[in-house]
């Protein structure tokens, strides 16, 4: 009896082990594959929360030139064309931004953590959720769209 209550033991364990291996690869998968087309075309300087700069190329938020955020109880969305650059600062579970216009001035809101920006940089296509973001600046928008 006690050797067979030992190998249903060790069968379960082994049976367990093998589901927790399966889930290593739950979630976003680390290859980016496909950047989607922004409909227009901004270049922008990006550092990351390990403090890594990218340059950027066809940068956009899942396609879009704007950012999505939340100002008091409002959705809005804030064009590239409009932003000189945005500080994030996370705080699980909320991310919290400062936007500095192009005409100097600012604004604080929220922006969701799990957002994706797109682009691509000399060496590859680039996804970077805004919670991994430390800082965006725009430096060029070019006058023709994505071909």
């Amino acid at each position: 009896m006690g050797r067979t209550r030992r190998m249903a033991i060790v069968s379960v364990l082994a049976l367990v082990s093998l589901v927790c291996l399966g889930m290593g690869s739950m979630g976003q998968s680390v290859k980016v594959t496909k950047v989607p087309e922004p409909d227009r075309l901004f270049t922008a300087e990006v550092v990351d929360a390990e403090d890594t700069s990218y340059t950027v190329r066809e940068f956009s938020v899942e396609g879009l030139t704007l950012v999505p955020v939340t100002l008091g109880k409002a959705e809005v969305s804030i064009d590239f064309a409009a932003i000189r650059s945005v500080e994030f600062q996370y705080d699980e579970p909320t991310l919290a931004a400062v936007v500095t216009y192009r005409d100097g001035s600012t604004r604080k809101v929220r922006v969701e953590p799990g957002v994706n920006f797109y682009g691509r940089t000399k060496w590859g296509m680039l996804r970077l959720a805004a919670r991994d973001v430390r800082r965006v600046t725009f430096v060029q928008q070019e006058a023709t769209p994505a071909p």
